[in-house]
């Protein structure tokens, strides 16, 4: 019986050895959804590769687009998580969201409208001259209704010039057409015709991931059960 039992032992343990390395063969790919022009942040960038660390098998692949085609892509299915700011998920209750960082807030000159630029903090109230560029509402009332607010607060009325993408918003820029409010991980930022500046009246804003609640998939059941540690280790 000792023989038998020995036997069987070495033949589960062999099975097992053989299951865990099929399961651990099989690659999980996760199409994380970023906005048009957007970088990885360094907190996006811990957090996918903390991801990546505890799940070797998952591939992430990602895709850009707008404010409303990535609500569409994630609703259907075309993706598996999308990262945007915070307030762009208000009133989307058929996603889940976490909110992972805060990202400062520059304001992005064209060197054809501000030739110099000094090493200080400037005032929204120094260039409410300019024409400010910014999405519409029908691609984010939130984004439009933000930076309206952030004027009034400045007692400023500058002229505001809506469009219908982000592309749209920062090729505007990159013309010398206008100025804008946006993150500095956007590939504007790096361009060698425009100066980022910060603004006492422009605060950081909460970046958050969502995903489909009613999600099934291999990658969300893993980035789920990822994010139960990952949250409490960086609470």
């Amino acid at each position: 019986m000792m023989k038998v039992f020995a036997d069987t032992q070495k033949a589960i343990s062999a099975a097992l050895a053989q299951a865990i390395e099929i399961e651990n063969s099989k690659t999980v790919c996760m199409v994380l959804g970023l906005l048009e022009g957007q970088l990885l942040d360094d907190k996006l960038s811990d957090l996918i590769n903390a991801f990546k660390l505890e799940y070797p098998n998952i591939r992430v692949k990602i895709k850009r687009s707008t404010y409303q085609g990535l609500i569409h892509a994630l609703l259907s299915d075309e993706l598996s998580v999308i990262c945007m700011p915070e307030w762009q998920f208000i009133n989307k209750e058929q996603l889940s969201v976490y909110t992972f960082c805060q990202i400062d807030t520059v304001l992005v000159v064209p060197k054809r409208l501000l030739p110099e630029a000094e090493p200080r903090t400037y005032s929204l109230t120094e260039f409410q001259q300019y024409p400010f560029i910014t999405v519409d509402e029908a691609e984010s009332k939130h984004a439009y209704t933000m930076l309206q607010h952030i004027c009034r607060n400045a007692n400023i009325k500058p002229s505001i010039h809506p469009v219908t993408s982000l592309q749209e918003e920062i090729q505007a820029v990159e013309m010398g057409e206008g100025i804008i409010a946006i993150n500095p991980y956007n590939s504007i930022c790096y361009s060698p015709n425009v100066h980022c500046l910060k603004l006492k009246e422009l605060e950081a804003q909460p970046f958050s991931i969502g995903w489909k609640t009613t999600s099934d998939s291999d990658a969300i059941r893993m980035f789920r059960k990822f994010l139960g540690n990952y949250s409490k280790q960086h609470k």
